[in-house]
């Protein structure tokens, strides 16, 4: 007989996989402008998972928690911390390969759902697992970096992201407390808390880039072309994106989460790119070449 065949979906898997097929369309689609057509499928996969896993394994009308796998049906676990960390950095991946703004708006959130449930108010760092099942007796925080990456790792660095983006000092606290939780092993043994190690750097290093770029619209080809910029040169500092459009509605999360982004408008009618560092931009351009020169600096 044919040996047992494992084909549940877990929520954190596709996470990663998410993450991964966005960022390669960022860098071989668009930053290298491939029309190999393997590798034009990697935005449909990357957009299939994330709407696979809001349909299925998200409960939009209910408590608005993720649920851990999928077989035939949604499993009744709900998610532990490495499914609300892995799929919340994937969203943020697909929104920088696609510039819609759904996917940034339904991380935000996943955010301020897994703050809920598992931050450690008294010690910082995330639980592993959520504290409504009473059976579990003791909650971990995993410390190591193996095959998987640890939900701190992650999350850590999901907030420094956060922080790039929103200037809230609150995000910045959060993240500093979780890396905190670490800082003897970091200390002691850093290998083994590599993705850690990208964090406190991401959240530390005065050189990391937030990039804006302001348009009418994301699928205009001024904004595509500055997109593409973006990615034709890998720069490791470019910490974050945000796309802040001129129609009003969507306008308004931007300005909810940060007054950092009221002033943000197109140069002259055409597609603005605004590199910035510490929340102090560079002053804004229209052309590719220079937003790319501009990131190499």
């Amino acid at each position: 007989p044919r040996p047992h065949l494992d084909d549940k979906v877990i929520t954190a898997w596709n996470g990663m996989m998410l993450s991964a097929f966005a960022r390669a369309h960022q860098h071989l689609v668009l930053g290298r402008g491939s029309n190999d057509d393997g590798e034009q499928s990697y935005l449909k996969t990357a957009i299939g998972i994330a709407e696979f896993v809001r349909t299925n394994l998200f409960d939009l009308d209910g408590d608005g928690q993720l649920t851990r796998s999928y077989r035939t049906e949604p499993s009744s676990t709900k998610g532990f911390g490495d499914d609300y960390a892995f799929f919340i950095r994937g969203l943020v991946d697909l929104y920088g390969a696609t510039l819609d703004q759904q996917w940034l708006e339904f991380a935000w959130r996943l955010q301020k759902k897994q703050d809920e449930l598992f931050w450690d108010d008294d010690e910082g760092g995330y639980f592993d697992s959520a504290g409504t099942d009473k059976s579990v007796l003791l909650r971990m925080k995993n410390d190591f970096d193996g095959a998987e990456p640890t939900v701190n790792s992650i999350s850590a660095f999901n907030l420094s992201r956060w922080w790039h983006l929103t200037g809230d000092n609150k995000v910045r606290s959060r993240a500093i407390r979780c890396m905190r939780v670490f800082s003897k092993r970091l200390e002691n043994m850093p290998m083994v808390l590599p993705q850690m190690c990208v964090a406190v750097n991401a959240l530390r290093d005065d050189r990391c880039k937030h990039v804006v770029l302001a348009g009418d619209n994301a699928s205009d080809d001024g904004v595509q072309r500055l997109l593409a910029a973006l990615y034709a040169k890998y720069t490791p500092s470019t910490l974050s994106l945000a796309f802040v459009p001129s129609d009003a509605q969507r306008r308004a999360f931007w300005e909810e989460l940060s007054d950092f982004y009221a002033s943000f408008k197109p140069a002259g009618g055409k597609a603005t790119a605004f590199v910035c560092q510490n929340f102090a931009c560079d002053l804004p351009t229209t052309d590719a070449a220079e937003l790319t020169a501009k990131l190499m600096d």
